[in-house]
């Protein structure tokens, strides 16, 4: 308290069901006591929640956002007090949020509000983050460096008191600006932000050489205009103020083009965040633009204007009569702006095109496991209906049996994951080999499934067997693991009948190994593509978050109606989220990519644009100056070619 106020939450997927309506899922967070204190708002409608309403076994309450209070209430004020379902339980709904709360990078447009509730024994389940968020409010006498160390110091304390729960367990502080922002985003802005100052630059050469032609077409103008008395400080601001006007009037033209793309953007960002995104001109942004804009016309205005403002009456006169296209450092100036505007483009179209070999690369190579014909949904088990593993278990072979019955099914797979974006990774050790220094773990992407998974997604077999009926919850615990983790843990051995198991050397939960399976690798871009990779068996280990996956030989999408309906002749109440081809959802991971790739394009095809134009400009320009001197030439006998 001494340094901040602190509040915890962490993700939920929620099975919500109102009246005799559809159930559906929604985003939750499950939130500690200070939540709304920390982040300085509360309920619009209603109030918060009390300290009684945290405990365990208490009533069931609720805190509503206020888009899923208009689109469940239609708006009534009278919502607050009515009940709704929330994984099959009665909740009662105690408040409504304010229009302006809704955080989707930071809570990824969460609408439901619920206590969170920690019992000693709790642990994190596979439909929730892996991870308890904090955010603390610092106090006014207090720096962040000051808290960082404090609240390290007060968590390495809970550490040493709760080894077995927090083995694998640390702390990250950062500041909350930091912490909604991930580092390969920072890299994709940076390099975004450095793409368009490229374009700028092209641009203000573009300007600048437009400025300077225009200065040496008027050289017999403004050298009339020193003889009758004009001072070159006038003259240099005559054409300064040109300068300027056209990158003022050029501003009001991009400010109307921003608009536009930022529409245009705000459709291919919905294309893959799940929450809508106000991409509105920003005031701050805008003044920035508008001094970019300043510093700019002022820093590529000034040369031309200094250069054509340098006149002498008599040289301009001969030099109009025969035609020039100024000194020798006006026209390096110009053939140097040329270089450069061809050198940034150059660069443009490099980067685009390395990003674009980078993404056809990984659309096309072979994860060594097929997507094709591949249906798929997520099913989130509450534990009011499946309180315990023996009820999971049993609705997870009623569902596989339903499911393989279905016209056209090949096979059905069950399982914790699929292999479309990197796992997380766990730590373990084998039986028999000496014990490693914390941190020196080996590692490998875990994936609880059923029997058939190999099958369905036509995963190679190598060696071994395997999962099959005998291996249920009171038998050996068995694994399937990899190639790659079977030849660095095993090189000079058979890995079948070796025992691997996790950490925890008071319960290593010791697992036999009994087959081995080819490598396979992640749809999306994630180093390593192939590591350590290890299976269990969906017998020993029933999930509360299933992946439901189908092997079709028909189109997938018209097996989607069919699925739903086993899914609610099992349970009306379960909602199956997600529920797309597998090609689909590859599809959808990659969008982030292809959305980069897209605005660098268009980046790298603008600043061609723009120097082509400007190299055009300038050699048109140049051969208007020289028009008299090519007529001498042509008079004299010169050719056209």
């Amino acid at each position: 308290k001494d340094t901040a106020e602190l509040m915890a939450f962490e993700f939920e997927q929620l099975t919500v069901t109102r009246s005799n309506d559809t159930p559906a899922v929604q985003t939750g967070l499950a939130v500690s006591p200070l939540f709304f204190k920390v982040l300085g708002v509360q309920p619009e409608l209603g109030r918060g929640f009390t300290a009684e309403e945290f405990k365990i076994g208490m009533t069931q309450v609720v805190v509503l956002g206020y888009t899923a209070w208009e689109k469940w209430f239609a708006g009534d004020p009278a919502a607050v007090g009515s009940t709704i379902k929330i994984n099959g339980k009665v909740a009662t709904v105690i408040g409504v949020m304010p229009e302006s709360f809704f955080e989707p990078l930071l809570f990824a447009g969460a609408e439901v509000f619920r206590p969170l509730r920690l019992a000693a024994s709790d642990k994190f389940q596979e439909d929730q983050s892996d991870r308890l968020q904090i955010i603390g409010r610092r106090a006014k006498s207090v720096s962040f460096e000051q808290s960082e160390v404090r609240l390290e110091t007060i968590f390495a304390g809970i550490a040493r008191d709760h080894p077995a729960e927090l083995e694998n367990t640390s702390v990250q502080i950062l500041p909350l600006e930091e912490a909604t922002v991930e580092n390969g985003s920072l890299f994709f802005t940076s390099l975004l932000l450095s793409l368009s100052l490229a374009v700028l630059l092209i641009a203000c050469a573009n300007l600048s050489n437009l400025l300077l032609n225009r200065a040496l077409a008027r050289s017999r103008e403004f050298a009339l205009r020193a003889a009758l008395g004009a001072s070159r400080r006038q003259l240099v601001l005559a054409l300064f103020c040109e300068g300027a006007l056209l990158a003022g009037l050029g501003s009001l033209v991009g400010l109307g083009v921003a608009m536009g793309v930022n529409d245009w953007l705000s459709g291919l960002f919905a294309a893959f965040i799940p929450v809508p995104l106000n991409l509105a001109i920003d005031f701050t942004v805008l003044c920035y633009g508008i001094g970019v804009t300043i510093l700019a016309a002022i820093g590529f205005g000034l040369f031309p204007a200094l250069s054509g403002s340098r006149v002498r009456l008599s040289e301009a006169l001969n030099t109009q009569s025969r035609g020039s296209v100024g000194s020798k450092t006006q026209s390096r100036f110009l053939k140097l702006t040329i270089v450069v505007q061809f050198a940034l483009a150059l660069v443009l179209l490099s980067t685009a095109s390395f990003f674009l070999q980078g993404i056809s690369e990984e659309m096309n190579r072979d994860n060594a496991w097929n997507p094709d014909n591949l249906l798929h949904g997520t099913l989130i088990l509450n534990d009011t209906e499946y309180p315990n593993s023996a009820d999971k278990l049993s609705f997870s072979k009623r569902l596989l049996e339903r499911s393989q019955e279905l016209p056209g099914v090949e096979t059905v797979a069950l399982s914790s994951h699929l292999p479309i974006r990197k796992l997380g990774m766990q730590e373990l050790v084998i039986q028999g080999q000496p014990p490693r220094d914390k941190g020196s773990y080996h590692q490998a992407a875990s994936t609880t499934v059923s029997a058939d998974y190999f099958s369905t997604l036509q995963i190679g077999f190598i060696t071994g067997r395997l999962f099959s009926q005998s291996d249920h919850v009171d038998a050996n615990q068995v694994v399937i693991i990899n190639r790659s983790m079977a030849t660095a843990l095993f090189p000079d051995t058979d890995p079948i009948g070796q025992r691997i198991g996790n950490v925890d050397p008071s319960d290593h939960q010791w697992r036999e190994i009994i087959g081995v399976v080819q490598d396979i690798k992640y749809s999306t871009r994630a180093k390593p593509s192939t590591g350590f990779q290890m299976y269990r068996p969906l017998s020993q280990e029933p999930l509360t978050r299933l992946i439901v996956t189908i092997r079709s030989n028909v189109r997938p999408e018209s097996q989607a109606g069919a699925l739903r309906a086993v899914i609610s002749e099992l349970n009306s109440e379960l909602v199956l989220r997600k529920l797309s081809t597998v090609k689909e959802a590859i599809k959808q991971a990659r969008r982030v990519s292809v959305m980069i790739i897209t605005i660098m394009t268009a980046l790298a095809v603008l600043g061609l644009l723009l120097s082509t134009q400007g190299i055009y400009g300038v050699v048109s320009r140049m051969v208007t100056l020289r028009t008299g001197e090519i007529g001498i030439r042509m008079a004299l006998g010169a050719q056209r070619r």
